[in-house]
């Protein structure tokens, strides 16, 4: 096995989260794989040598004594640096990236719509550079080529909101996502451009790594000046990150955060173009209120302007139009009828009364409340009406009732007054 010597300098003295910012070589030649595909670098103040290879297995030999049996450690290494010593996971891949990021061939195309148009490297969205129309200027691609062929992809996202200072853009998803030598080689470049780059490279993953520290702060970037906002893009890409939006504004979000509308489709469509229904907020045409669904099953309220379903609506018999504030009808409490506050007869003890049935009720003096007709008894000598019969009395001859005010008593009878000066007058002729 051919052994190669290199020495290594971490720049930044503060190793957080187990990942190295940079990493210096004294020679980049001496960075090579051998025939068995084994990755053999050594530090030559301290005399170890640290073994990678590419399905893997990783290890540690000590050459200071005879080499011995590769140990594996669990992926993680000790580098010495004077009389400390820290732990670095993930050492070798980042020197693998820096290996790849000098052998890789970078090239960046400034319009996303003829990255994605003509793009060589395989993608969803190959093909429809229209659907990226609304990010020209917000975003370029970066392609980039190994020296053993494989080709990647990432976009680079300039003015992303809510980066930390000093950061210049944002890489997002490397494509191939798999390929663990394109990832590391982009993400070499990212370090090297001062951007920051998901720390997974998944659609679920909205975290993102800069100068070696892992922030999970949500991040958003605007479309271009040439739409007012997302709702009227004709078409969308997929989006990786920048994927969450309510559509009213110009914002696409990397987090979820309750907004409405998630570009995850490759067809172009944009999820929040059009109208909203105004019932269950699906999209609809730009001509269209409600969805045809909603149609069926919900009514417009003149007094809201709302559409609402038809269970939480009332319909007017007087207007035969429906509304949705309950203190804009009543509910009549005689026929159960619903009727505009404008047919409101009269209203008692927490009951409405349509004018349709207040024919049917008359105001009784006595108790001070309607009755029903039906209910009540009308006095001939008052002319009003009377709930209680105990205050009237029913006169022997003509049967209307009177007021006891107006009563005649002829042999212990009742009589109103009109009719007791008749039998008085029939008993004098006789």
């Amino acid at each position: 096995m051919k052994r190669v010597n290199l020495t290594l300098e971490i720049c930044n003295p503060k190793i957080k989260n187990f990942v190295v910012d940079q990493l210096y070589f004294a020679d980049e030649e001496l960075i090579k794989v051998d025939d068995d595909n084994f990755l053999v670098i050594s530090d030559t103040e301290k005399y170890h040598r640290f073994i990678y290879r590419d399905d893997g297995v990783y290890g540690c030999y000590y050459w200071n004594d005879e080499e011995k049996e590769a140990r594996l450690r669990e992926s993680k290494f000790w580098i010495n640096r004077g009389v400390r010593e820290r732990k670095v996971s993930g050492l070798i891949e980042t020197i693998v990236a820096y290996r790849y990021a000098e052998t890789c061939e970078f090239d960046i195309i400034n319009s996303l719509v003829d990255g994605y148009e003509n793009t060589r490297v395989h993608s969803c969205m190959k093909g429809c550079g229209n659907f990226y129309r609304a990010f020209e200027g917000v975003g370029v691609l970066l392609v980039g080529t190994l020296e053993d062929g494989t080709e990647g992809r990432a976009i680079i996202w300039n003015n992303v909101h809510g980066l930390p200072e000093g950061c210049m853009g944002f890489m997002d998803r490397i494509y191939p996502s798999e390929n663990r030598n394109v990832v590391e080689a982009f993400k070499s470049y990212a370090v090297k451009n001062n951007l920051a780059h998901k720390l997974e490279q998944t659609w679920d993953c909205a975290r993102f790594v800069f100068n070696g520290e892992t922030y999970d702060n949500p991040l958003y970037i605007t479309i271009n000046d040439e739409y007012e906002c997302v709702r009227d893009v004709d078409e969308l890409p997929y989006m990786d990150t920048f994927r969450y939006t309510n559509g009213n504004d110009k914002k696409l979000h990397s987090c979820a955060n309750g907004y409405k509308y998630t570009l995850d489709e490759t067809s172009g469509v944009n999820p929040c173009a059009g109208n909203e229904c105004a019932v269950c907020g699906a999209r609809i045409g730009p001509d269209e209120v409600v969805c045809d669904e909603c149609d069926d099953n919900c009514v417009y309220c003149v007094d809201t302007g709302n559409y609402v379903y038809t269970d939480y609506a009332w319909y007017a018999e007087d207007t035969e139009e429906y509304y949705e504030d309950r203190s804009n009808i009543i509910i009549c409490a005689a026929c159960g009828n619903v009727y505009t506050r404008n047919s409101l007869a009269f209203e008692q003890d927490g009951c409405q009364y349509c004018d349709a049935c207040a024919d049917d009720y008359v105001y009784c003096v006595d108790i001070e409340k309607y009755c029903h007709i039906d209910d009540a008894y009308y006095a001939q000598d008052t002319e009003e009406y009377y709930a209680l019969r105990d205050d009237l009395f029913k006169c022997k001859s003509c049967g209307e009732y009177f007021t006891k005010n107006s009563m005649v008593l002829l042999d212990d009878l009742k009589y109103c007054s009109e009719c007791a000066n008749k039998v008085a007058e029939v008993c004098y002729d006789a």
